[in-house]
């Protein structure tokens, strides 16, 4: 089955920044998500705020600079052996309750979901983000292989969206250019380890971004990236607006982001997904990342086919003992003692670079294995999904068999940018769709379970022999009742067989009588005194042997029993 949702809308002017939090509406959970396709649409000349009829926007109109969409629920921390209850997140109490939150949309009215249970005090932590793409979001859907799938909780009946759009429509190709690195800008406010009133957080870059005194990673070289693309700025000074292009198309014009959603009932046979707090390659072991970096120009004389920077980091499968509050993927820790090590799934990897990417790599790190090499497709035409210069689609793998690792497992991200030019504010992450394995029993409860099993063997025992003493008892009882039948109808057909003798035999007596009548007519009768030689009664016959013996094997046979 196929959904359709929208988030927004964002109503802006030529140059730009909308960034908004939307309530996505969902078929009522549970659900079972499979697939899910994002593309950026727009009404081109109005501020209209129907997402009917708006049609795809191309990069041309404007840069999708991110989008992450995801449950607004929360839930407990992991039991031992729960199993995975929402969708984004992971195993929650083993009823698969969840934590009230209230949150407050756009219109300042609050929304409530389903309290825990009274019975259950553990602090809480969420996990907001299922999926996450940029401009190459229409060329990338994200599929899940059954049984895999992100679910949704019982009363679940929406998801919440973050969408970072800049109106780039009818700006000059340059100025195009530095709206989507997103610049800073005159306007933009330095103070202490703030930008534009937001925390910036120093120690998020990884040792080589570090060492190489990346601009990214301080508050005093900070030049573009998301801390100067906040909601309703512009993306450049307002006079690179001026220019004649812009004059001529100063219209508003109104953004969503249309979802498609492919979805089914929740099936026992479903394994939970949730996103990992892998990858960034701007972190590292114990740090979850600074999320983005810049990129410098190579060196002059340098041939631009050599002009390539490579980032390389490496990071745990996940990293929920990490001591940090917050991470890309949404997890908020509060206190929670999180298991670090577990049985993991990874099912599928999509990765996510902005312009001049030139592919991201994950690899096992002990082994060298290559789990996934996500390339970017350039666009050569004006098309929507076609925009010359940009990147329409990355590479995702969907593992042909799940690969199973401990969520220690120590995985390097290589991610390559072009550097024949200076890049800021740009992206290489991997989000891993995790599925958690049960994991294995404690002595203890290995020894409790044991002694459940043997208590339910004995009491199945008690029952089969049960079941054996009444299946012996019928059958004995069906056995002499059978007899009894048998013996019966011997009985029958014997009193049968002597009924139809006498009747047979009745018979011919009567005939015979007839017969010696007739003959008496015609022969003179003897003297009144009978013969010396009598020895026998006038009216007594005697029946001839042989005939006797031929008539009883007819009764025999007519009677169909032989004794």
């Amino acid at each position: 089955m196929q959904f359709t949702a929208y988030a927004g809308p964002l109503t802006l002017t030529p140059g730009q920044v909308g960034d908004g939090v939307f309530a996505v509406q969902l078929p009522p959970g549970p659900i079972a998500v499979y697939k899910i396709h994002a593309e950026l649409v727009f009404h081109g000349d109005d501020a209209n705020d129907d997402p009917d009829g708006a049609t795809p926007a191309t990069a041309f109109d404007a840069y999708l600079h991110h989008h992450v969409i995801g449950s607004r629920f929360s839930i407990a921390p992991p039991l031992p052996l729960a199993t995975s209850a929402a969708p984004t997140k992971r195993d929650g109490s083993s009823s698969g309750a969840v934590v009230a939150e209230v949150g407050v949309d756009d219109h300042g009215s609050a929304r409530h979901h389903t309290p825990l249970p009274a019975s259950t005090h553990q602090q809480r932590y969420r996990r907001k983000i299922a999926f996450a793409a940029g401009m190459e979001a229409r060329g990338t859907p994200q599929v899940f292989p059954f049984p895999y799938a992100f679910l949704t909780s019982e009363n679940e009946d929406e998801w919440q969206a973050q969408v970072s759009v800049i109106n780039t429509r009818g700006l000059a190709n340059a100025t195009r250019d530095e709206c989507v690195q997103c610049l800073c800008k005159d306007s933009d406010v330095f103070w202490r380890d703030t930008i534009n009133d937001a925390p910036f957080h120093p120690d998020q870059c990884n040792a080589q971004l570090q060492a190489e005194h990346n601009s990214a990673c301080a508050v005093d070289t900070y030049q573009g990236g998301m801390h100067c693309c906040v909601d309703k700025a512009l993306c450049v000074n307002p006079e690179r607006l001026a220019d004649a292009s812009t004059v001529a198309s100063n219209q508003t014009s109104t953004f969503f982001l249309k979802y498609v959603i492919d979805y089914s009932a929740v099936v026992p046979a479903n394994r939970p997904l949730y996103v990992s707090t892998c990858c960034d390659a701007t972190g590292n072991e114990r740090h979850l990342g600074n999320l983005e970096y810049d990129i410098p120009a190579c060196g002059d004389g340098v041939p631009v086919e050599e002009c390539v920077h490579t980032l390389t980091t490496v990071q745990p499968v996940d990293a929920q003992a990490l001591n940090t509050p917050w991470s890309l993927f949404g997890v908020e820790h509060r206190g929670v003692d999180v298991p670090d090590d577990r049985d993991v799934e990874i099912v599928a990897i999509a990765a996510h670079q902005n312009r001049g990417g030139l592919g991201v790599r994950v690899y096992v790190n002990e082994t060298n294995e290559l789990l996934c090499e996500s390339l970017p497709r350039y666009g050569n035409g004006t098309a929507a999904g076609n925009e010359d210069g940009y990147v329409i689609e990355m590479g995702s793998c969907v593992l042909d068999a799940p690969h199973r690792l401990r969520s220690s497992t120590l995985l390097r991200i290589e991610a390559q940018y072009n550097s024949s030019q200076a890049r800021t504010g740009v992206m290489s992450l991997a989000a891993l769709a995790l599925h958690d394995v049960r994991k294995p029993l404690t002595p203890e409860e290995f020894q409790s379970f044991n002694e459940q099993v043997a208590q339910q063997l004995t009491e199945a025992s008690a029952v089969r022999e049960k079941v054996v003493g009444d299946l012996n008892s019928l059958v004995i009882l069906i056995g002499s009742v059978a007899t009894g039948l048998a013996v019966l109808a011997l009985i029958v057909v014997v009193a049968k067989r002597r009924q139809r003798r006498q009747q047979h035999q009745y018979k011919r007596v009567q005939k015979r009588s007839e017969d010696d009548s007739v003959s008496s007519r015609d022969v003179p009768l003897a003297p009144s005194a009978p013969p010396a030689s009598a020895s026998t009664p006038y009216n007594v016959f005697v029946i001839d042997e042989e005939e006797t013996k031929h008539e009883e094997d007819v009764e025999d046979e007519d009677d169909g029993v032989y004794l």
